[in-house]
């Protein structure tokens, strides 16, 4: 299941960040994931690691939420997503929108305009959006994308259940997210994806 936020589910699920009380979540990105994986994200190989993980986050630095700047090395957020810095050179050469620009956007997928906003621009990977090798079903992959990641962050967060619906007399994981990520095309201004960070 992929855990990414699309774009109908994105403006629903975002804009419930805003609102009290416990939030249901059909798809969120944050906390868990689907590979038992060592701390940092270039750890020795173990034959229950999923390859795509090692492959894209070798060398990187394993993070849990976005930082203000990203180290020269890239991190990776919750052994899901791959930040790495996009050089001066590459920047030149790309049409991209302005930081200010990208949270103005943002805001209309999170409707968060009371919280703190922060942009990091950065080339994106979404390790689960990668299909594992031989996989023959179609894919949209999100690969070494330049992106805005924009940040709000509340002083007051909120329980949002992780994962698809349950069933009656089942319970689904919760957690309390501080930061809501919107990943935004750092040349087009189009919506990504969006996850939560603690």
């Amino acid at each position: 299941m992929k855990k990414n936020l699309n774009r109908d589910a994105g403006n629903k699920v975002l804009t419930a960040f805003a609102i009290g009380g416990v939030i249901v979540v059909a798809v969120v990105a944050a906390f868990f994931s689907n590979w038992s994986s060592p701390s940092p994200a270039n750890a020795s190989t173990k034959a229950n690691i999923d390859t795509r993980f090692l492959s894209l986050t070798a060398g990187t630095i394993a993070a849990t939420e976005v930082p203000a700047s990203l180290p020269v090395v890239g991190l990776t957020i919750n052994q899901q997503f791959v930040l790495k810095p996009i050089s001066q050179v590459t920047q030149r050469n790309l049409a991209l929108i302005a930081q200010s620009n990208a949270i103005t956007i943002g805001r209309r997928y999170a409707n968060t305009q009371p919280f703190a906003a922060k942009a990091l621009l950065a080339s994106f990977t979404s390790i689960n959006s990668i299909p594992p090798t031989g996989a023959t079903e179609p894919s949209h992959p999100i690969k070494n994308v330049p992106t805005w990641v924009v940040t709000f962050t509340t002083t007051n967060p909120q329980n949002v259940i992780q994962g698809k619906r349950v069933q009656p007399g089942q319970h689904a994981p919760t957690l309390s997210p501080t930061h809501l990520n919107i990943v935004i095309n750092a040349t087009t201004g189009a919506f990504v994806l969006g996850f939560f960070t603690a």
